[in-house]
């Protein structure tokens, strides 16, 4: 079974034991899996797509790709740095200095880019 947790704060080794031992104690205690089981809990890693504001807010100063609202029927995309973000949209900024205001209603994913 895996748990995956994000906070706003940061997810620590701590935060996981905890959560894996809440969680655990829940399985154990509902008699859910009789066979046993393997429980992990860690946080979601870059690869998984932002979904709410505060994550945005997070990852402020890296680079991501945003996969956004169809222009003439294809999807558009765009990479660069994230600038801002709020409650209702985030600016992203390209390589080549322009900046795009992106509204949350039309963003399909985002992701952040690895730094590598």
């Amino acid at each position: 079974m895996e748990v995956y947790v994000d906070a706003e704060g940061g997810v620590t080794t701590e935060l996981c034991s905890d959560i894996s031992r809440r969680v655990a104690a829940g399985v154990d205690a509902g008699g859910f899996l009789a066979d046993g089981y393997r429980l992990e809990v860690s946080s979601p890693g870059i690869d998984r797509p932002l979904m709410f504001p505060w994550q945005y807010r997070k990852h402020v100063g890296r680079e991501i790709l945003v996969k956004c609202g169809t222009i003439g029927g294809t999807e558009s995309e765009v990479r660069g740095k994230l600038t801002a973000a709020d409650d209702t949209e985030i600016r992203v900024t390209a390589a080549k200095g322009k900046e795009t205001h992106i509204a949350f209603t039309d963003i399909h994913e985002a992701k952040v880019m690895p730094p590598w």
